[in-house]
């Protein structure tokens, strides 16, 4: 028997009472009688993530609203499973995993054996051949899972084939490059996942009005499996005029064909559900669909590219997602010139005004094949504040600019603190002055990373106090501001720099530091600061193979 990712029950999911379970894509609907169900409960926030963006992807295929007042009456009267049932119907012969013939998210063709490969490759954070070569496989090892229930195997096909990074020569990344940025509305008072589903679904004419496009829904062209692949050999490139625009929610940029084997007992490495059915290995190929040209997802921010006028993905940088990164996932501020905000961040501010709606910021952090981290966050779409919008989004982007003056001079005094060198001239007062060795290496980050962690709460403490108190968004926001960041910075500062052991090698080395920044703060943090710049990658949605 075939299994089928549209009417097969693969999705673990918990419900609004704390129960868990497994239903289909038909059964995401909200029902009258019971828990609602709450969000995917896969064991790895990647296939979460992942999956979601696919049924969002799906229901856009399948229930496109013709416009936002279509969008709205769905929204407002949501539909029943059967409802769901008859608008997958379609689409259930392109959605089979494990069939003759056309397979979901896999080469058309059975590929070869001598392609095969252990399944625990398809994990985007598994360590690579080089890598095991190496034996340099000292945090993700080897080896970890040897098995995948099918409901597993989907799960990372799809997020291998969502989130692609570049895996050596023809080994094509994602439709967005490796790793890409993906930032969802999450409104308030919609619990349910398909709150969450529907709150991210663009209707006909907004895609159209984004993207400038105006096609028939036809399978063909939205799912690449049912056709033979667009191989990529000789950088043979796919743009969206070779493919209907939809298709950038089942991108192909991988050939792969799972093989199914009777389980004969066996577990699922990462807990599916027990089945008749085991996935241990996998065939590959190079030379996957090239996506090139200008692509755009209704799911990812963009910014422009002053030189080649492109507008390119957002990725994360290292570490973690904070409010730094708000400018650029809205696409307001001072940067709305460089930095458009994701289609349906856009449609969001309108759809969810009322609500206060927030963001869901989620990505790997890829060093080109490899996955340094997962970054999650959600944050509050301030934007979404009315009349008030132009005045927030100018406090925020004030805001966010003194922060990051305050964390660049705080990175840079623990520096001259630990590493300064003392400069062989004094000052015009007689005062023993500092610099950096130009042969000082090492990632500092960590130190921005802890000011941003650490001073994000007072940051939306305002920002909600503001929202809710117009008067607010004058001067005493900002003396408030200013002062919690001095104090937060200096308090940072002491925690990292430890006075004792330097004064046994220079004693006025962290003094002169903690005095320069004390200066800084008091000269730029607390003066109208210049526009912050996001620090969000923006790359190419294409292979690097």
């Amino acid at each position: 028997m075939a299994q089928n990712i549209v009417l097969d029950k693969w999705l673990p999911v918990r419900r609004t009472d704390g129960t868990f379970d497994w239903v289909s894509p038909v059964q995401v609907a909200p029902s009258a009688e019971g828990p609602q169900i709450e969000a995917l409960n896969f064991p790895r926030p990647d296939f979460n993530a992942a999956v979601l963006e696919f049924l969002i992807g799906l229901f856009t295929v399948a229930m496109l609203p013709d416009d936002e007042r279509a969008w709205r009456d769905a929204w407002d009267t949501p539909p029943d499973e059967a409802a769901l049932a008859k608008a997958l119907k379609p689409f259930v012969y392109a959605l089979n995993l494990d069939a003759e013939g056309p397979r979901a998210f896999q080469d058309l063709g059975a590929l070869e054996a001598k392609d095969e490969k252990e399944i625990n490759a398809i994990l985007i954070d598994a360590p690579g051949e080089k890598t095991e070569e190496q034996n340099a496989d000292l945090f993700i090892k080897r080896g970890g899972v040897d098995a995948l229930s099918p409901a597993m195997a989907a799960a990372a096909l799809i997020t291998l084939q969502t989130y692609a990074p570049s895996g050596g020569a023809g080994h094509r990344t994602s439709l967005r490059g490796g790793g890409p940025l993906t930032t969802l509305v999450v409104p308030k008072g919609a619990p349910s996942l398909w709150g969450r589903i529907w709150a991210n679904v663009a209707s006909r004419e907004a895609l159209e009005n984004h993207d400038g496009w105006a096609m028939p829904l036809d399978p063909n062209t939205i799912f690449p499996w049912l056709s033979q692949t667009r191989e990529s050999k000789g950088d043979r490139g796919t743009t969206p005029s070779d493919a209907h625009p939809l298709q950038s929610f089942f991108g192909l940029p991988r050939r792969i064909r799972l093989d199914f084997a009777p389980s004969g007992g066996a577990t699922c490495g990462l807990g599916g559900p027990q089945s008749d059915r085991i996935v241990r290995t996998f065939r590959m190929r190079r030379y996957g669909v090239n996506y090139t040209g200008a692509w755009r997802h209704p799911l990812t921010p963009y910014r422009l590219e002053k030189k080649s006028g492109e507008k390119l993905p957002l990725h994360p940088n290292p570490g973690s997602l904070s409010y730094r990164h708000w400018l650029g996932l809205t696409g307001l501020g001072t940067l709305g010139k460089d930095a458009e905000a994701a289609l349906i961040v856009a449609l969001g501010k309108d759809r969810f005004q009322a609500r206060q709606p927030l963001i869901s910021a989620s990505g790997f952090d890829m060093d080109n094949m490899k996955a340094r981290a997962w970054v999650e966050q959600t944050m509050p779409l301030y934007a979404a504040a009315g009349k008030h919008a132009d005045k927030v989004a100018a406090l925020a982007t004030a805001m966010i600019g003194r922060a990051e003056t305050a964390a660049n001079s705080l990175t840079f005094a623990i520096k001259v603190a630990r590493h300064g060198k003392r400069k062989d001239a004094t000052g015009k007062s007689g005062t023993v002055q500092y610099e950096l060795r130009r042969d000082l290496k090492g990632d500092f980050s960590f130190i921005a990373e802890q000011f941003w962690r650490e001073t994000e709460s007072t940051f939306r403490a305002l920002m909600d106090r503001a929202m809710n108190d117009p008067a607010f968004l004058q001067e005493p926001i900002f003396e408030e501001w200013g002062k919690a960041l001095t104090v937060e910075t200096l308090r940072i500062f002491d925690a990292l720099v430890d006075f004792q052991q330097i004064g046994l090698l220079d004693y006025a080395r962290p003094i002169v530091a903690r005095k320069g920044l004390v200066f800084a703060l008091r000269d730029k943090v607390s003066n109208e600061p210049k526009s912050p710049k996001t620090d969000l990658k923006a790359k190419r949605g294409r292979a690097n193979g």
